[in-house]
């Protein structure tokens, strides 16, 4: 029977270098399907060589955490590359992995990826980048890349808990003006928070009422936290949002395709747990369609 190939992008200082420990198990099963594996660190080498179609893949798997699985689909999607992706979680939330509803051990996941079924999973475009799951202002949305690469390898999620607490006091005070159009939804005000996802979780947070069918219909959450005026209203906010209670007065949450946020000053944007730069608008849309592969159901 003739093998197949599967391109294998790594990031070995993802989730305290998880990666070096599992690499020999998830290429001895990938191997043992019948496929040529070919490992191809991502961060430490040009990414127009990263993947490319005269390697002839039959599938890629993505072996880090969000973020990398960020910059995977962004390199397949501008160099017009269709193949099925799949995705070993190797980070430090991994809130991709839930919404895929993707075992926790790495040995079930490579077998869920090789037994898998395929979807057209919607992906975002902010701009003119494309993001996975999720782009972010406001309030520990900046936790992930704030937080120093050393710490998140040695505390693990601890480190983007004590990072964020570090820096209650700015996120409280730091409100954002922000005038929104979104399909037939209108809104102006300020604001410690606002996403735009296509997640059953962000930030640990798990969306009350998220299912997979949710993934390829073609529509975005938009979540938003309103600038409370005190204490008392920051304390409600946080009991609504550990209940899951999204008809709170200061929160907003709605369907939408496309969404334009403006405001006065530059915004710091986070997509996928990155950086996604400073911006005074931004348009967030259905970018496009990709062929993610999910555990099959029963």
């Amino acid at each position: 029977m003739k093998r197949k190939n599967v391109i294998l992008l790594t990031n070995e200082r993802s989730g305290q270098g998880k990666i070096r420990r599992c690499i020999y198990d998830i290429l001895t099963i990938v191997s043992d399907a019948g496929y040529d594996v070919i490992v191809r660190p991502v961060f430490s080498m040009p990414k127009d060589e990263q993947i490319t179609a005269e390697d002839h893949p039959d599938m890629v798997i993505c072996c880090g955490g969000d973020g990398t699985l960020h910059h995977t689909i962004n390199t397949m999607i501008q160099k017009n590359l269709d193949y099925p992706l799949g995705y070993i979680p190797m980070g430090t939330t991994n809130d991709f992995s839930r919404s895929l509803e993707l075992p926790r051990k790495t040995e079930d996941v490579c077998r869920a990826i090789l037994d898998g079924d395929i979807i057209d999973y919607d992906i975002g475009k902010f701009n003119d980048e494309y993001f996975n799951y999720v782009a972010a202002f406001g309030v520990f949305s900046d936790a992930s890349y704030t937080t120093r690469q050393e710490d998140k390898n040695l505390f693990g999620y601890a480190a983007y808990v004590v990072n964020a607490i570090s820096n209650l006091p700015h996120y409280v005070s730091d409100q954002y003006h922000m005038t929104i159009h979104a399909d037939s939804f209108e809104a102006e005000g300020n604001y410690i928070f606002g996403a735009v996802s296509n997640s059953m979780s962000i930030g640990g947070m798990r969306i009350k009422g998220f299912t997979r069918e949710r993934l390829t219909d073609g529509k975005f959450d938009l979540f938003l936290i309103k600038a409370p005026q005190n204490a008392n209203d920051l304390t409600e906010i946080a009991l609504a949002l550990s209940s899951g209670d999204y008809n709170h007065p200061y929160i907003e949450m709605r369907e939408i395709t496309r969404v334009e946020f403006e405001s006065n000053e530059e915004t710091g944007w986070t997509l996928d747990g990155e950086f996604g730069g400073t911006h005074k608008k931004e348009i967030i849309t259905l970018g496009k369609k990709i062929k993610m592969i999910v555990p099959a159901r029963k």
